[in-house]
């Protein structure tokens, strides 16, 4: 609130602690290229303090030009389109995705069954079509890469949804297969819903392809005709194999846009890491995408960790 920014101005509405009692004064930080980083002061004191859910503001305003420039996305200055939003790595972002857009199928299935028992009605755990009807109105299903990511997949494990596995080739997802997949699925389980497509597009974990541009657009076409979400993965974007002394390769390399860049109909949610460029351990991580869904993440977030780690954003 502007009162807050008040000289002297102590709020007794929340729990926030006197900055004046936190026993650091500066922080320094010597790079390897010979130049140090000195943190002191206010900006200290802010990374050092809670803050909003969604960031540093200081931050999320840079990580948003950032984004604007890197994928040519819309200024939206009011933020009624799309937003950024930090979290504790990108895994924290991803599993929060997985948790917003997956029931837990699981706990489903426990409250379907205590109905049908209820009710006297036949176990769920029976084998009949009007059972396996009422199953696939309640679990969920997605489209994963095959192989794919084993720290996300521990997340979906206990989420449970349905999996349609796709085979990637060296130049990533294979779209002819994930389409006859689709299909194929959609036969066996009409009442399930396909609520999104997780993929790595660049330097894939564990199988190392990366996805060319017209991969991508047809990926994206087959999203829009089946009317899912894309979630794209991509901490290894700023990651390239050329010589770091040759300056004028360094400055010329284009990058295969991303998913989030050629996204017409607010379907993609983009997860960037600073952990390959920066530090694993500092877990930094940020999402790019469409307002209404980061502004679900805010609150997933404000319900669990606050916000990401202040000095780590203040860095």
């Amino acid at each position: 609130m502007p009162i807050m920014n008040l000289p002297g101005m102590i709020s007794l509405a929340g729990g926030l602690p006197n900055s004046q009692t936190f026993p650091f004064q500066s922080i320094k930080v010597d790079l390897n290229n010979q130049t140090s980083l000195e943190i002191g002061g206010k900006e200290l004191s802010d990374g050092l303090q809670y803050h909003p859910s969604q960031g540093l503001p200081s931050l999320t305003q840079y990580m948003r030009k950032h984004q604007q420039v890197t994928h040519q996305l819309p200024s939206d200055e009011n933020k009624q389109l799309w937003d950024v939003i930090c979290t504790s790595g990108s895994q924290d972002g991803l599993t929060k995705a997985f948790e917003m857009f997956l029931n837990p199928y699981n706990v489903q299935l426990q409250g379907l069954d205590l109905f049908n028992n209820n009710n006297n009605n036949i176990n769920i755990n029976n084998n009949n079509n009007e059972q396996k009807e009422e199953m696939d109105k309640i679990r969920d299903a997605i489209i994963i890469e095959r192989p794919t990511y084993s720290g996300s997949l521990s997340t979906l494990f206990t989420l449970n949804p349905l999996m349609i596995q796709v085979d990637v080739d060296a130049h990533g997802i294979i779209p002819e297969q994930m389409e006859e997949a689709i299909i194929e699925f959609k036969k066996q389980h009409p009442n399930s819903m396909i609520k999104f497509l997780y993929t790595i597009p660049n330097g894939q974990n564990p199988s190392g392809c990366s996805q060319t541009l017209e991969r991508k657009k047809q990926i994206y076409a087959i999203s829009q005709k089946y009317n899912f979400l894309i979630l794209e993965d991509d901490p290894y974007y700023y990651l390239s194999l050329y010589d770091i002394n040759d300056k004028e390769m360094s400055s010329s390399i284009e990058r295969v846009p991303s998913y989030l860049s050629m996204d017409t109909d607010d379907r993609v949610l983009r997860f960037d890491s600073f952990s390959k460029i920066l530090s694993s351990g500092i877990r930094l991580g940020f999402v790019t995408g469409p307002v209404k869904l980061i502004n679900q993440i805010v609150l997933h977030i404000q319900s669990s960790n606050l916000h990401s780690c202040g000095l780590s954003q203040t860095i």
